[in-house]
């Protein structure tokens, strides 16, 4: 299905549009390629000729062959090998009709026919009738093929277009055909659009045919032996094989070579095709290999897709469809769409040939003559090539109609080898008439039409019978069971229908041809127009003898005649261009009178051109009807070739003779002096390429000159033996010497000899080396000594031999003045940079005690920064503590003063009970007081110690986060007298790290917000706040945001905020190290990063990231720099 093969039917619609509109636009692209030179090289090509000729597989060929070796075994191979052994050995054939084509005009079969036999319209109308009966319900079969393959591909599934692509292909076809085939009158014209678009479908079809058996036999099988050991396995247990394995008789394979055999040059369309669009008789070698080439390449492939589709287990009977078929199975779209494509191309090529060729038969010989007799219907004359067109819609239309009422008819089905059978009856007219003089105009045509009588009754007629056209029962029965049954004529049984049938035609046929030929031999200018034709080789133009003449008949009078015919024809315009290029073609346009000769030259060209366009029998006809030549006319014509053979003293037969060997050796010398002229003009093209390339040779050598000239380096070419070959201007100009006392002469002759032994000994080596050097030579000058440095080269020759020297100097005395002084340069300045770098020493020497001595100073005032900041804590811890234990002391001395007063009472015996309640009471208290201001202090005290431990140790520890802010914060609450801090930190963040660096980090912050941001002497405010934040940034790492909302940094110092000794309390006591000191905290024992962001006004904060697990880091040590 096509919903199974991804192509659905508007797709495949798109792409049969776009090939149909492919074919229109080569068809145009071809015929206007005709009108220009650019490309008309493509349009004669002998290959699109010899591919146009591959119209002869029509889709009877395509699909129907498989079906052939299905059903019929090896018949289908005298088919193909009558038509490949036909067309091999066809050369003296195919030229002998091309030059009946040239010289009679011939537009058709029926028209060669007509031609060959004295222009007889009766031979012309009756095989016109033939190709009409025995080729239209083979067009038939073609649309048959193109519905049959569209249903196909589509599965049979009901859509509108199942109806209009038949509709649509047919009147595609019609539209084609006008368009590029039926364009002019004359059809003898040449068509190139149409033999380029037939030459395109010839290779898509054998394309898409090779590719559906490559398919076949490598896709579905594994190639040649594997699908004939499967049949033969197959053979004789399915009965699927038994058509297959039949084997045709002695009598089936000479019948059907002899009838594919005459398809191929006698069908309408091969004819036209071959013979009629023929622009070159040498096209004929390339097509004689070419063409069987063609279908020995279909041939190929039709027994693995027959045997394919039956081992697959299709029956016979879809034979016909296996090429389509089989793709479709194999679920390959693009193929089986490629396939269907190749299919179209086959039936359509077929149709529009035989529609072009069936229209002109139709309309020069069945319905001119009617014309010509019927007084109300002579006005149609003129418009012949309107009727054409309409002769090929009603063909087209007549043949769509019979295909859908008879499609499945036997009639049908076997039209493509009746119409074969058909056509077999042209061949003994036509071979007899190419080779026979004898053979007569009376003998062709009883001899066509007793073939055509036997043809109807021997296969037609049965097949109508078959088909249920005829139901006649009783007449049946009778014939059935006579020696007039049309199966078994005469008692001839046993033999197949279609063996049947060419025997008894060709024996009707030729019997015909031959014994009227002989009994009714013609007049005798039918004769001699016989023996002419018959010797068309030696003579395509028959020239008339050179006498002189009488000028005495008036030429106007003849034209007059001429032209009321012509335009009974042609229109006004169409009519005078003809007659006005026969006239020029004879040099007689501007002549009044002419000779006899003149006129009987001027009778033969305008029959010559109107044949193209009416047909030679009907242009004969007509030019007899006008009278052109008269009576007198034509006798005088006969007593002046008596004459001439009277005064000769020869036979006309022997003039004929000496004319044509004269002739044919006159062509001799004429095709000699083409090939001289072509000699010739090849040499003058050699000579004047010749020309060109030295006027090159010399421009090149002149713009070297000039490049050479203008060289700034002295450029020369000396021999082996040392001479100067070629020297440039810069040469002259530096040595003083004119060119001619330098050409010729050696150095020797030019420099001193120290520089002349110097110059040949690197000559030499160059030379024996065969490589480039390149060196420093010395010349002396008028102006001293100068220094050059020379690329000598060797030149060799095409044998790869050296043949001279070269060699390119250039002077480079300056430039070694240069190097020497640039040389004392550097020896300077290496004296200053040795003298510098001492005094650079000496100054870093400096530079180093004074670093050590400011990091001393930087450690000093870092550890001062540490105690002021641990003094002022132990001083505010100091206070916290001196609460808890003085409440604690007043206590105690109270207590102590109430157990002096209790004692004193006891020694006085005047205790009561009353006072030992008080005492008690109070000793509670009192106890009560001390232990727990005891115990406040001691935990102030241990906290104090936890954070001064941390602080002053290093030690990598884990602790819990939120619990040691805390404390820390609890540590620090004597200095937070003036602010409120708040924290917020999640539980249980456990952390493995340095707590005492982030205690002093938090302490700093605290402490810097204190005293730069608050300022240190104001008192409380609620207004005074900090903000401790922290976060969990990930699994491993924390965010502790510190924020304030004091006065801000100023803008100028927060970039540098970080940075030693930057501080906004300059001469307030601060040192400028305290942010320092927790960058270096932050990001080198903490391994974290810091950044501070503030508005003047509007605070402080800082963003701190560190590792919950410094040992995770990669670059972990336990080690703590505190850089500047």
């Amino acid at each position: 299905m096509i919903a199974d093969t991804g192509i659905g039917q508007s797709m495949l619609f798109i792409f049969l549009a776009a090939y149909l509109l492919l074919l229109l636009g080569i068809a145009w692209w071809g015929a206007q390629a005709e009108q220009g030179s650019r490309w008309m090289n493509l349009t004669h090509s002998r290959w699109v000729y010899t591919l146009s000729l591959s119209v002869y597989c029509t889709s009877w060929t395509y699909f129907g062959i498989v079906g052939s070796a299905s059903l019929s075994g090896g018949l289908y191979l005298a088919i193909f090998w009558g038509s490949i052994l036909a067309f091999f050995f066809s050369s003296v054939l195919l030229r002998r009709m091309i030059a009946v084509k040239n010289l009679y005009r011939v537009t058709s079969i029926a028209d060669f026919l007509s031609a060959r036999y004295f222009r007889s319209q009766s031979i012309a109308a009756l095989v016109s009738i033939m190709a009409v009966v025995g080729v239209m319900p083979y067009i038939a079969l073609q649309l048959k093929a193109i519905n049959n393959s569209f249903e196909l591909i589509s599965q049979n599934s009901a859509s509108v277009m199942n109806e209009w692509i038949p509709i649509g292909s047919a009147s595609f076809m019609v539209l084609f055909t006008i368009l590029f085939g039926l364009r002019h009158l004359d059809t003898t014209e040449r068509h190139p659009g149409v033999v380029l678009a037939m030459a395109l479908e010839s290779l898509v079809k054998l394309l898409a045919f090779i590719c559906a058996g490559l398919l076949v036999t490598y896709g579905l099988f594994d190639g040649f032996g594997d699908i004939f050991s499967q049949a033969e396995a197959l053979r004789q247990t399915e009965a699927r094989f038994q058509g297959y394995q039949s084997t045709p008789t002695f009598v089936q394979w000479i019948c059907y070579l002899l009838i594919s055999a005459s398809a191929i040059f006698f069908l309408p369309r091969q004819f036209h095709l071959a013979v009629v669009e023929n622009s070159d008789p040498n096209h004929v070698r390339t097509a004689q290999w070419g063409l069987p080439f063609y279908l020995f390449l279909i041939l190929l492939f039709v027994i693995p897709i027959s045997l394919g589709g039956l081992i697959m287990g299709y029956s016979p009977q879809q034979a016909d469809t296996f090429v389509l078929l089989l793709p479709l199975q194999t679920n390959s779209p693009w193929l089986s769409l490629f396939v269907f494509i190749g299919g179209f191309s086959a039936a359509m090529g077929m149709i529009v040939i035989s529609a072009m060729s069936m229209s002109v038969m139709f309309t020069n010989h069945l319905l001119l003559p009617v014309l010509e007799v019927t007084p109300g219907l002579k006005w149609l004359r003129r418009h012949l090539l309107k009727l054409r067109w309409l002769a090929v819609a009603l063909f087209l239309f007549i043949s769509y109609q019979f295909n859908a009422h008879v499609g499945e008819s036997y009639m049908l089905a076997s039209m493509g080898i009746l119409s074969f059978v058909a056509v077999l009856q042209f061949a003994p007219a036509a071979l007899g008439g190419l080779f026979w003089r004898k053979a007569s105009k009376v003998g062709a045509f009883t001899g066509l039409l007793l073939g055509f009588l036997m043809w109807c009754y021997t296969l037609l007629l049965p097949a109508l019978m078959k088909s249920g056209w005829l139901t006649f029962p009783w007449l049946q029965s009778q014939i059935m069971t006579s020696w007039l049954n049309p199966e078994a004529f005469m008692g001839l049984e046993g033999l197949d229908s279609i063996s049947h049938g060419v025997i008894w035609t060709l024996i009707f046929n030729v019997t015909g041809y031959l014994f009227f030929s002989l009994l009714f031999p013609g007049n005798q200018e039918e004769h001699d127009y016989n023996q002419e034709f018959t010797e068309v080789l030696q003579q395509e133009i028959s020239e008339q003898p050179s006498i002189e003449l009488p000028h005495n008949i008036f030429l106007p009078n003849k034209i007059g005649l001429v032209k009321a015919l012509l335009e009974e024809y042609l229109q006004h315009h169409e009519a005078q261009e003809l007659l006005q290029q026969a006239l020029e073609s004879l040099g007689l346009s501007e002549q009044s009178y002419v000779t006899l000769m003149d006129l009987n030259r001027f009778h033969k060209e305008i029959s010559h051109r109107l044949s193209g366009s009416i047909g030679a029998a009907s242009a004969y006809k007509a030019l007899s009807r006008v009278n052109l030549i008269t009576q007198s006319e034509q006798e005088a014509i006969r007593n002046l070739y008596t004459d001439i053979l009277n005064q000769l003293n020869i036979s006309p037969h022997e003039l004929q003779a000496k004319i044509s060997y004269y002739q044919e050796r006159e062509n001799l010398i004429v095709r000699h002096s083409e090939e001289q002229a072509e000699t010739i003009q090849l040499l003058k093209e050699q000579m004047s390429e010749r020309a060109k390339a030295e006027s090159a040779r010399i421009e090149t050598e002149h713009r070297l000159q000039a490049i050479l000239d203008h060289a700034p380096s002295v450029i020369y070419m000396k021999d082996l033996e040392g001479r100067y070959l070629l020297v440039n201007r810069e040469f002259c100009r530096i040595f003083n010497l004119p060119l001619n006392e330098v050409i010729g002469k050696n150095d020797f002759d030019i420099f001193s000899e120290e520089s002349a032994r110097l110059f040949q000994a690197n000559d030499l080596a160059v030379v024996a080396s065969k490589q480039p050097q390149e060196s420093e030579e010395v010349a002396h000058h008028i102006d001293g000594i100068h220094t050059y440095i020379s690329m000598k080269f060797p030149i060799f020759n095409d044998q790869n031999e050296v043949i001279a020297s070269g060699g390119v100097s250039t002077d480079i005395s300056d430039r070694k003045a240069s190097e020497d002084q640039l040389l004392r340069f550097n020896q300077a300045l290496e004296e200053k940079v040795k003298l510098r770098t001492q005094r650079l020493e000496e100054s870093n020497s400096a530079l180093q005690k004074t670093l050590q001595n400011l990091k001393a100073t930087q450690d000093q005032l870092i550890e001062a920064e540490k105690m002021a900041s641990l003094g002022s804590l132990v001083a505010g811890v100091a206070h916290e503590i001196n609460t808890p234990v003085g409440i604690g002391v007043t206590a105690a001395s109270a207590m102590l003063q109430a157990t002096t007063d209790l004692i004193l009472k006891i020694e006085a015996e005047s205790l009561t009970r009353s006072d030992l309640e008080d005492y008690l009471d109070l000793s509670q208290e009192s106890n009560s007081l001390v232990l727990s201001n005891l115990q406040r202090a001691a935990e102030l005290v241990r906290t104090f110690k936890q954070v001064a431990v941390d602080q002053s140790a290093e030690d990598l520890r884990e602790f819990i986060l939120d619990q040691y802010i805390q404390d820390l914060i609890a540590s620090l609450k004597p200095v937070l007298s003036n602010v409120q801090v708040e924290v917020n930190c999640p539980e249980n963040i456990v952390m493995f790290s340095y707590p005492g660096a982030l205690a002093q980090v938090i302490t700093n912050m605290i402490t810097n917000a204190i005293d730069h941001g608050f300022n240190a002497r104001e008192q409380y405010s609620p207004d005074n706040k900090v903000n401790i934040t922290i976060n969990l940034l990930s699994e491993s790492e924390l965010n502790l945001t510190f924020s304030d909302n004091g006065k801000g940094v100023p803008k100028e110092i927060l970039g540098r905020i970080f940075e030693p000794f930057v501080t906004t309390a300059r001469g307030k006591g601060g040192s400028g190290l305290g942010a320092h000191i927790i960058y270096n905290l932050v990001t080198r024992k903490l391994r974290g990063h810091i950044k501070a962001e503030s508005r003047e006004g509007e605070g402080l904060t800082l963003y701190i990231q560190i590792p919950l697990d410094v040992r995770e880091l990669d670059d972990f040590s336990d080690t703590t720099f505190f850089e500047i």
